[in-house]
């Protein structure tokens, strides 16, 4: 922005500093992708599915709606990338980044899904659980969080504290269904504690980020980050409670 200051943390598409001319956002999205890539190449290598759980009650497992779930993400991002291509301002062109890490890591899980080549359990309820959803979330969550932390004002300290609580709400969701009762109701307390937090920041992020947008022009972005608000809250909160009722 005109006029801002140097180390000045306020103001949409603020990255929170750089180290040796990278952005860290740059220097986040590298590393998580690297990370991921890596983990999941040890846990498709070491672990191996129960026979049983791909045929749970008798239904094998629905390997072509994993095929119909990676095109949807492969979708968003070939347009993720076209609005990269046409962008002239360097840092919205840079948000891109992270559009690889939320689009392109479920793009990999869900092609490793459906070719059978990840691990799938039983877990404590009897359902299946699937290992790579739940190292898909570990990345994509903080990355989500990292994104609209960038829209807004969000000091560095308290994006950090809700990354944190990002990664305890899905380890402690993998536990609910793997620790058996009642350490399981434990965790499971836990997991929806962090939640909770999870989304105070996300709709705290974009609530902020709605209110910097001052000017006239701005009206059409203002909408597309309140649709973003409202598609947020729904799909996080309804696909738990969807999972829960099910």
């Amino acid at each position: 922005h005109k006029g801002a200051k140097k180390g000045d943390v306020s103001g949409p598409y603020c990255y929170k500093g750089s180290w040796n001319g990278w952005h860290l956002s740059t220097i986040f999205c590298i590393c998580h992708i690297t990370l991921y890539v890596c983990l999941a190449a040890v846990v498709c290598s070491s672990v191996h599915s129960d026979p049983q759980a791909l045929i749970l009650g008798g239904e094998p497992f629905p390997f072509q709606q994993c095929w119909l779930v990676q095109m949807s993400f492969a979708t968003a991002l070939f347009l993720n990338f076209i609005c990269w291509v046409w962008t002239v301002d360097k840092d919205k062109a840079r948000l891109f980044y992270l559009a690889v890490v939320i689009n392109g890591i479920p793009v990999m899980s869900y092609g490793l899904l459906a070719s059978g080549m990840t691990p799938i359990f039983i877990d404590v309820n009897g359902r299946r659980l699937i290992v790579v959803r739940y190292l898909q979330w570990l990345f994509t969550t903080p990355a989500m969080l990292y994104l609209y932390s960038i829209l807004s004002s969000v000091r560095t300290r308290e994006v950090l504290i809700s990354m944190a609580n990002g990664i305890i709400m899905i380890v402690t969701g993998y536990l609910a269904n793997v620790l058996p009762a009642p350490f399981d109701l434990f965790a499971l307390a836990a997991s929806f504690l962090a939640f909770y937090y999870v989304m105070q920041t996300l709709d705290k992020n974009i609530a902020l980020a709605v209110a910097e947008c001052c000017s006239n022009e701005d009206e059409s972005y203002r909408r597309a980050l309140r649709g973003a608000q409202l598609l947020t809250t729904f799909s996080w909160v309804g696909v738990p409670a969807i999972w829960m009722l099910a």
